[in-house]
């Protein structure tokens, strides 16, 4: 591809954009449609990981003390899990290292929770 014609495909694709359109996709850094289902996958990792503080509290305020439900645990498996192959496709080393030890340490706790008979525990808490 000469470098005219690789201008002109550039362009072309720009002009397909409304402007609110181009500022979304750089903001999300989104270069294709595949590049869009990474950060859609990055973004839906983030949600659940951050919900899980929703879960926390509001089970926390039904039982008018300080709990971590399951569900809480099975949240940030869920998110980390997806927020570490979101980081392995964007070779984000930081990333990747950030979630697995947290990930170790979910395991460990949903492990607890129904290995070691945590899970009564928590459903008497309540």
């Amino acid at each position: 591809m000469t470098p005219a014609a690789f201008s002109e495909a550039v362009w072309q694709n720009h002009e397909q954009h409304t402007l609110s359109q181009r500022l979304l996709l750089r903001t999300l850094n989104i270069s294709s449609t595949a590049t869009a289902g990474w950060v859609i996958v990055g973004l839906a990792g983030q949600i659940l990981f951050a919900g899980r503080m929703i879960v926390q509290w509001v089970a926390s305020e039904k039982a008018h003390q300080s709990v971590i439900p399951p569900a809480f645990w099975w949240m940030a498996l869920g998110g980390a899990s997806l927020l570490m192959i979101y980081f392995i496709w964007r070779k984000d080393v930081v990333g990747i290292l950030g979630q697995a030890t947290g990930w170790l340490i979910y395991s460990r706790n949903l492990y607890f929770i129904y290995i070691s008979g945590g899970e009564k525990q928590v459903a008497d808490s309540n």
